[in-house]
């Protein structure tokens, strides 16, 4: 009798067992991580949900603390990025998300209405990088095209124009990228030759800028590029690092001050990075 009962309790359980199994999803791997800038930061947690903290958050409202994001949107974010006064989130299908301030079509979804929530930027999918300007933003797809929109009055839209735009526009003649990177209003793409292109404002704080990419002659077997407000570095395959830009406070790292540089210089006792 005892044995019959044992097994009918183990049947049971391997029922209820069953029912539990067959209602779980099972998520993807995803490595935690979080990006800051000078007005707020995002990050992606090890469940794939999406949170923020700072101000510019919440339709440009200061926050105490992280805001959690609505669960419609889902949780599967991979990986975030944040801008000055918004935000760009990749989630694990490709597809490209932002909040925050959308006063210029920063977040490409055809509107100039600001939003707490993430809504889908327009158009994307197969989205494999993304970087925020001040009000601009940049998307790198798998097949190597870059896409980019918001404010454009530097033309760092790259599309040899000054106008803004709502949605994603294709970066006019850029193929083959590997790396992308922005700052203030200036965007940086890595192609995989080791050559490297930017475009909008110039790095040395003039009033004009390049409105179509343009590449640095001086540079080659590039690596990783990284852009500052007003100045760009770039690693070579030597494990030296090369800047370029405005100098106020030491960021080219040659051992001067305030002395701009238009074309690299390699920085002071670095090797091996």
């Amino acid at each position: 009798m005892r044995r019959k009962f044992l097994k009918q309790i183990y049947a049971i359980l391997l029922v209820v067992c069953g029912m539990v199994l067959a209602n779980t999803v099972y998520a993807t791997t995803v490595t935690p991580m979080i990006s800051v800038s000078s007005t707020h930061a995002v990050g992606v947690k090890s469940d794939g949900s999406l949170i923020a903290w700072g101000t510019k958050v919440t339709n440009e409202s200061t926050t105490n603390g992280a805001y959690s994001f609505s669960t419609t949107i889902g949780a599967d974010f991979i990986f975030a990025n944040a801008g000055y006064g918004s935000s760009l989130a990749i989630k694990s299908d490709g597809t490209l998300w932002g909040f925050g301030k959308n006063n210029v079509g920063q977040l490409g979804d055809g509107t100039a209405t600001s939003s707490h929530d993430p809504v889908q930027v327009n158009g994307l999918t197969g989205i494999k990088a993304v970087a925020a300007g001040t009000d601009h933003s940049v998307a790198l797809k798998e097949d190597g095209t870059v896409w980019t929109w918001g404010y454009n009055f530097f033309g760092q839209l790259g599309n040899g124009t000054m106008v803004d735009s709502l949605s994603p526009i294709k970066v006019s003649g850029l193929t083959d990228v590997t790396a992308i990177a922005a700052a203030g209003d200036r965007t940086v793409a890595l192609k995989s030759d080791g050559s490297v292109w930017y475009w909008g404002k110039k790095d040395n704080g003039s009033m004009y800028g390049y409105l179509n990419p343009v590449t640095i002659s001086s540079l080659t077997g590039i690596t990783s590029v990284a852009a500052g407000f007003y100045h760009t570095l770039a690693l070579k395959n030597d494990g030296t690092v090369w800047a370029w830009g405005t100098n106020d406070y030491g960021e080219l790292g040659n051992g001067t001050l305030t002395a701009s540089r238009t074309i690299p210089v390699k920085v002071s006792g670095l090797t091996g990075v």
